[in-house]
């Protein structure tokens, strides 16, 4: 078995975050930070909750 590499674990967190940016930058698409908490804090609880709906930003900022 290979030695764990960071590195490469790293570069792969880096390109998904990356893509994840310009995903958001075409389509416009986000949840707020206060919904995904609260649907993540419902997760396992009696009382779960769907997934926030996403929302069309007025203007997906740009990476600088």
């Amino acid at each position: 078995m290979a030695p764990h590499d960071p590195g490469k674990k790293q570069e792969g967190f880096r390109r998904d975050t990356l893509d994840a940016w310009e995903e958001y930058r075409t389509a416009g698409l986000y949840a707020s930070a206060e919904k995904v908490d609260a649907w993540l804090s419902s997760w396992g609880s009696d009382n779960e909750k769907p997934a926030p709906e996403c929302r069309n930003s007025p203007k997906a900022p740009t990476l600088n």
